[in-house]
């Protein structure tokens, strides 16, 4: 298993994750992902037109997880731009979500995530409790709250509904491998 942090970038970098329901489909996705893949997530934080991800999991398979994940995950915010009746942007946002999805060879109507996935390995638990920080400033340094535990769509929120592997947990099992 390696760790990674991941960035998932919506297409045209349009403002998606300004609204709730989006947001928390995003998250029940991860929930799921988490329960029926055993995905082991230390951290997250959800932007207005992007996603930041740490996680564990074997190389050999991150490819397939990404192509999974977004495919995933885009049916179901998609669809749910669709069936909202109080979205005012709907039509554009799914005119501009087919737009995109037009001019890609790997779709035929909508494309919500773009392409070229951005992913960093993560060598040793100095370096993840670094990303995670970082990770947790996003909201700060974009002036939407002034402490990183008061964003909701964020793991460093005590409220959060995602279950993540706290850092310290991981430090503790280490040494006890290493000490028994």
């Amino acid at each position: 298993m390696k760790s990674y942090y991941i960035t998932l970038s919506v297409v045209g970098w349009i403002d998606v994750f300004t609204r709730k329901e989006y947001a928390y489909a995003f998250m029940n996705t991860l929930k799921n992902w988490q329960r029926k893949r055993e995905l082991k997530l230390y951290a997250f934080v959800i932007m207005s037109n992007r996603v930041h991800l740490i996680l564990d999991i074997r190389e050999e398979e991150l490819d397939t997880f990404l192509e999974d994940f977004k495919n995933y995950s885009s049916k179901q915010i998609t669809n749910l731009i669709g069936k909202n009746e109080n979205e005012y942007r709907a039509d554009w946002l799914l005119h501009m979500l087919s737009y995109f999805g037009k001019y890609s060879k790997e779709n035929n109507n909508f494309q919500f995530w773009q392409n070229d996935d951005q992913f960093i390995e993560l060598r040793g638990t100095e370096q993840i409790a670094q990303k995670i920080d970082f990770l947790h400033q996003r909201p700060v340094v974009s002036g939407i709250v002034f402490r990183p535990e008061h964003y909701i769509y964020s793991s460093a929120n005590p409220h959060s509904q995602i279950h993540v592997v706290r850092l310290m947990d991981t430090r503790i099992q280490l040494k006890r491998i290493v000490f028994s």
